[in-house]
């Protein structure tokens, strides 16, 4: 079971990549240069999230985390949407965060109740909480947007962070998202070139 789902993860994340100018441009997902910001020669699909979007969702549904799933499709319709429309960052930001909290309402497991440093501090953020973990999620997702653009950082970050959740996760968990790890470094291996 598990050498399919990592063969099936890679292999649709390398067909959309090898296809990624032909499923791109009809929908006007082309990342064009504007000599200012955009530096890069030519266009440049947008399908790096397409790509590793069947991995993630097979890994979270493996790993029995069905609302995690709506959340990730949730956040790749925003991110496409933006790719199409260049949604501005005010309704992104107030959008996102409305998600988020709905989020953390449905998993409340997953809100940062307690802070714990070196020396044995402990500061327990009681009502600041909910507000303190929504604004941790919303800086990551906003840091990702900074760094997507640039041919390899977000994805190689992506299989970084991945690497260490395999290596910490539990065992369960570490065999179910070895389908996401896989289309990670298929879709590298065409990030890294522009492609």
């Amino acid at each position: 079971m598990l050498e399919a789902e990592l063969l099936i993860s890679a292999s649709l994340a390398a067909v959309i990549c090898l296809n990624a100018r032909s499923i791109a441009a009809p929908i006007g997902l082309l990342d064009l240069p504007d000599g200012l910001r955009k530096q890069h020669h030519g266009s440049i699909p947008l399908l790096g999230g397409l790509a590793v979007l069947p991995g993630l969702i097979w890994s979270l549904l493996a790993a029995e985390a069905g609302f995690i799933v709506a959340i990730a499709l949730f956040y790749f319709a925003l991110g496409l949407l933006d790719d199409l429309f260049k949604l501005s960052a005010r309704f992104r930001l107030i959008f996102g965060g409305l998600v988020i909290l709905f989020m953390l309402n449905q998993l409340p497991q997953m809100v940062v109740d307690s802070l714990y440093f070196s020396g044995d501090i402990h500061l327990s953020l009681g009502v600041l909480a909910l507000p303190f973990t929504c604004i941790c999620i919303l800086g990551f997702v906003n840091s990702i947007n900074m760094v997507d653009g640039i041919n390899g950082l977000l994805v190689g970050l992506s299989v970084l962070w991945a690497s260490f959740l395999l290596l910490h996760a539990a065992p369960h968990l570490t065999l179910s998202f070895l389908g996401f790890f896989a289309a990670l470094i298929v879709t590298l291996a065409f990030n890294f070139r522009g492609k």
